[in-house]
């Protein structure tokens, strides 16, 4: 049966249905930001696609996290992180540009000599360094949401998300890949009793602290850095996880330690059984000649 990593080989690594899945998430999560900017979210949050809200960005990164990982089978630390920033910086400056310089003065409320001199129009370009600013100066200020780009709170963490990659591929543990799901698992685990301690921090006017806290555990962003991580074992396991029927469905292996332990490395010689030998075959004959003592013995009996 053939695998998802075998599929990738054949490919030359860029398998089926992951541009499908990339258009997908981008439309829904468009769709969910159109319904939260109009003044419905709500009503999205009561219809049936409530959990779009949670789930979206979060497979978002998990299918990064994915991708991404292949490229460090074919990137050094450095040049990875220069290939990522000349993917995402240029990107990130036309979008804060174009925002800041065209949109901002054709719907502003206040004259331009007041929106090109006013202090919050100077702090938005700091998004482009990851420092995330939401607002321009008479902009949508009657809108449900007078946020500009509300997508940008994604970025800090997507930064965040590489520096983890790079520090995996520095300190060597990408290139054993039992170490990176005791991490990911550990990351789970911990994250559990901080989310809980996180949740009584919550107050009208918290500090620094107890906000990055709440930023890091508690809100929204928390499910991002392990969906990263994710994606990431997912990609490692690959050569375990199969596709049925040519779908693009996965199914594990059934005993999910002994995937780990075939995907991670040969089993030694040394670990395997040494007095395991085969049941012996018999012939027609033999068996023939067992019938006719079994039938003897029952006569004389």
């Amino acid at each position: 049966m053939q695998t998802l990593g075998s599929a990738l080989d054949e490919q030359k690594g860029s398998g089926r249905g992951f541009d499908f899945l990339r258009i997908f998430l981008a439309t829904a999560i468009i769709a969910w930001h159109t319904a939260q900017l109009s003044g419905h979210l709500e009503m999205a949050r009561a219809s049936a696609f409530w959990f779009s809200e949670y789930m979206l960005v979060p497979m978002f990164f998990a299918l990064s996290g994915f991708l991404v990982a292949g490229s460090r089978m074919r990137l050094s630390a450095k040049n990875f992180l220069l290939n990522r920033a000349a993917r995402i910086v240029p990107a990130l400056v036309a979008d804060i540009v174009f925002a800041a310089l065209l949109i901002g003065p054709l719907v502003t409320t206040l004259p331009a000599s007041l929106y090109f001199t006013d202090a919050t129009f100077f702090s938005y370009f700091l998004n482009t360094a990851g420092w995330i600013h939401y607002s321009l100066p008479g902009v949508f200020e009657n809108n449900p949401s007078s946020e500009v780009n509300g997508a940008l709170w994604t970025v800090p963490f997507e930064i965040s998300c590489y520096v983890i990659l790079t520090g995996l591929m520095i300190s060597g543990a990408i290139k054993r890949p039992r170490l990176v799901p005791l991490f990911t698992y550990a990351v789970l685990i911990v994250e559990i009793p901080l989310r809980l301690m996180t949740s009584h921090l919550v107050s009208d006017h918290p500090s620094f602290v107890e906000k990055l806290a709440m930023e890091l555990f508690l809100h929204r962003g928390s499910l991002l850095w392990p969906s990263f991580l994710i994606g990431i074992v997912l990609y490692q396991l690959r050569y375990c996880a199969f596709l049925q029927n040519g779908c693009d469905w996965l199914s594990v292996c059934g005993d999910p330690c002994e995937c780990v332990w075939r995907c991670c490395g040969p089993v030694r010689q040394s670990q395997r059984p040494r007095h395991h030998t085969s049941a012996p075959r018999i012939s027609d004959r033999d068996d023939r000649a067992l019938a006719d003592a079994s039938s003897s013995w029952i006569r004389n009996r």
